[in-house]
């Protein structure tokens, strides 16, 4: 048997279409590019659209962040100044629990109040008095 029969029996005869002759080529290519033409403003659209959604997205989890970082600052400015207040460790407990405690009333806050008035007087006074002596 011959290598060019067995060739030609697996050929299969197929029958293209062929265009005819006189077939405008022209419309066909501007339908193409038209067609791609529109699929890529179409991308570029769906694109923009992701790109602006990132961008809110971005700008929501910004405001998120300062907003954390306000409330964690307060917190830990209030936290520091409480710890470095320049008192004794007794009377730092005593204004907390007069701050959070049941016996936080009228009276005690004058009395805490009056106590403060009082060292501050003398504190002027003594400022005073030494103005006076230099």
């Amino acid at each position: 048997m011959e290598f060019s029969n067995i060739f030609d029996r697996k050929k299969k005869k197929t029958s293209a279409y062929r265009f005819p002759e006189n077939f405008d080529w022209g419309i066909v290519t501007s339908a193409v590019l038209t067609l791609n033409k529109a699929i890529k403003a179409k991308l570029n659209e769906q694109r923009y659209d992701v790109f602006r959604k990132r961008q809110e997205e971005k700008k929501q989890q910004g405001l998120l962040m300062l907003a954390a970082g306000l409330v964690g600052g307060l917190v830990a400015g209030a936290i520091t100044a409480l710890l470095v207040a320049p008192e004794s460790g007794s009377e730092f407990r005593g204004r907390i629990s007069g701050m959070f405690g049941n016996e936080h009333d009228e009276e005690s806050a004058i009395k805490q109040a009056s106590e403060k008035a009082e060292e501050l007087a003398e504190t002027a006074k003594q400022a005073g008095q030494n103005i006076s002596e230099n």
